[in-house]
Formats: C-alpha cells, sequence, structure tokens
C-alpha cells in the first residue's frame, strides 16, 4: 500500500501543476473593450493657479496595475486623451518639480 502510495503521489504532483499552468490565462488574452471613454481638464498650479505646461497625465488599469494610455498638457494646462478602453483606471499627473498626484476613480 505504501510503495503504491509512493509511485502515486509524484504524478499526482505533476498533474495539478500541469493543470494549474493551464488553468491560469494571461490577461492580455482577454477580448478587448471598445475603446470609447475620453479624460479631459486642465493641470494648474494650487498656489499659483497658473496652467502647467506639459505635464503627464497617465492611465493605470487598477485590476492589472499597468499603463494603458496617457497624455501630456498643452500651453494652457488642458489634457485631451481620447479612445481609452473601457475599465477602471487610476490617473497619475506628473511634472517635475512637483509631487506626483494619483486620482483614483
Amino acid at each position: 500500500m505504501n510503495k503504491i502510495f509512493e509511485q502515486f503521489l509524484p504524478i499526482a504532483i505533476l498533474l495539478i501543476n500541469v493543470h494549474n499552468l493551464y488553468a491560469h490565462k494571461d490577461h492580455k488574452d482577454r477580448p478587448a473593450m471598445p475603446a470609447i471613454g475620453v479624460v479631459q481638464g486642465s493641470i494648474i498650479d494650487s498656489t499659483s493657479t497658473k496652467p502647467i505646461e506639459y505635464a503627464s497625465v497617465s492611465l493605470v488599469d487598477l485590476e492589472h496595475n499597468e499603463l494603458i494610455t496617457g497624455g501630456l498638457s498643452d500651453k494652457n494646462g488642458l489634457v485631451n486623451i481620447t479612445e481609452i478602453p473601457l475599465g477602471k483606471y487610476v490617473a497619475v499627473v506628473e511634472f517635475m518639480g512637483y509631487k506626483k498626484k494619483e486620482m483614483d476613480p
């Protein structure tokens, strides 16, 4: 009985591990969501209330913590990001000399 168990155990472990490999699907294989979202806004200095030119705005997927898209503010501090896939994102605003700002949904 012990000998049968010792022979069966490695095979069972191997089968379980192979099953786990096939069970995990990469999130990049999921169907693409329609890219119909839009983010518009203005980036201004909270102290001087002047627009911040060329501030970086990144949209990071909440589920997988990966960068999806982004854009830069124009000379008036305006940002317009289009064709965003449906989902939940964190907007990350960055500019040299300023503290990074993250805005949750």
